[in-house]
């Protein structure tokens, strides 16, 4: 059930006994042989805690649910009927201060010849909706999202990340709630192939795919550990204590398997179609093949990368087109110098060359940051 997920069995090593205190057991073995029961004992402990939000945090949660929730007519009559076969739609959300990341995104599929025509983009400011129209994306901005940050969130777990963990609950809720298949992505991705084929492939015995976290996720993800793909479930309190939709996703699909027989796949870490930060940390084999082209997944994800350190793995996969002269403009200095569309103008048909100053330190200095951000969720559990 959803409570006994929220247990693990721990394997804890008994004290050595004397051979003389050895005697037959349960098991039925003999005097003087060790058996499983003999060498181990099993107790069970909480594998996740349930912290309950503060009074402020509840406060502040309710204000914001509220504000949705009393725009949500307005907002879904946009969308338009949802009478009729429905297509699915690749979600985006970005504010300005991933706009370098949003532009890859696109630039890369359109590299490799990967149709963009059904993604719609959730801008939280009004410079990404420009950006997002002047590439020639769908894009959807309402001025509910005006209290959002605009800028990137500084650090993993601050309140500017934990808003707009939110923000891609409301994005998923608003096409979901209008009966769309969807594929929700981050912006810090590059495709090589359209992922949504992958999905229409497999067994229609599941109601939700998800990526594994990786190895390095802290107890509150567990026991699922689901990442990326996403399907909305209410998620409240949760996403402004936790500062996370991640954790508060995962407790509450616990909940409705459990109760509501929701079915539910996350791939496993190892995944090789399906790869991320954790395989550029974990597998060096598979990532020297993905950066020779001897490997084509459908997709990598620089996360667990702390956000300076995002783009240099993206340039050392072959996965950044991105102009450089693009890169940390305001949209009004983009369009004042692009000679054509935005799109055209800043993207690469083939990936930025990548020069690896130190043969040595980059690596040295990823490795360290990484284990910091693993630290900082460590501590947040």
């Amino acid at each position: 059930s959803y409570h006994v997920h929220k247990f693990k069995r721990k394997k804890i090593k008994k004290q050595k006994k004397k051979d003389a205190e050895l005697l037959e057991d349960a098991d039925g073995a003999e005097k003087g042989e060790e058996t499983e029961n003999d060498k181990y004992e099993f107790k069970y402990s909480p594998a996740r805690r349930t912290i309950l939000p503060t009074a402020d945090q509840q406060e502040a949660n309710r204000r914001i649910l509220l504000l949705y929730l009393s725009s949500y007519p307005a907002l879904a009559s946009r969308g338009g009927s949802n009478d009729g076969k429905k297509m699915p739609i690749t979600v985006l959300l970005s504010n300005y201060g991933q706009s370098r990341f949003l532009i890859n995104y696109i630039c890369a599929a359109r590299a490799r010849n990967i149709d963009v025509s059904r993604v719609l983009l959730f801008a939280t400011d009004k410079e990404t909706y420009k950006l997002g129209k002047s590439m020639g994306l769908a894009v959807f901005y309402d001025e509910l999202f005006a209290f959002f940050p605009k800028d990137a969130a500084k650090n993993y777990h601050d309140i500017g990340y934990a808003l707009l963990m939110m923000a891609k609950v409301f994005s998923v809720h608003l096409v979901n709630a209008l009966g769309h298949d969807l594929l929700f992505s981050d912006v810090d991705i590059a495709l090589y192939k359209d992922p949504t084929e992958y999905f229409f492939q497999q067994s229609a015995a599941y109601d939700a795919f998800f990526q594994h976290d990786g190895y390095h996720h802290p107890a509150r993800f567990a026991p699922l550990a689901a990442k990326f793909f996403s399907v909305f479930v209410r998620m409240g309190d949760l996403v402004i204590k936790e500062r996370s939709h991640q954790a508060a996703l995962t407790t509450l699909i616990n909940e409705h398997m459990s109760l509501y027989g929701l079915r539910v796949k996350v791939m496993g870490k190892d995944s090789k179609q399906f790869m991320s930060g954790y395989h550029y940390h974990a597998d060096k084999k598979l990532m020297r093949k993905l950066k020779e082209g001897r490997h084509e997944p459908h997709l990598f994800h620089a996360n667990w990368l702390p956000g300076d350190l995002k783009m240099p793995v993206l340039m050392e996969t072959k996965n950044w087109f991105v102009q450089e002269q693009c890169l940390d403009k305001s949209f009004s200095e983009l369009k004042a110098t692009a000679v054509d569309e935005i799109g055209l103008d800043c993207c690469m048909l083939e990936p930025a060359p990548y020069v690896k100053e130190s043969s040595h330190g980059d690596e040295e200095k990823t490795e360290e940051e990484f284990q910091k951000v693993i630290e900082r969720m460590q501590n947040s559990t």
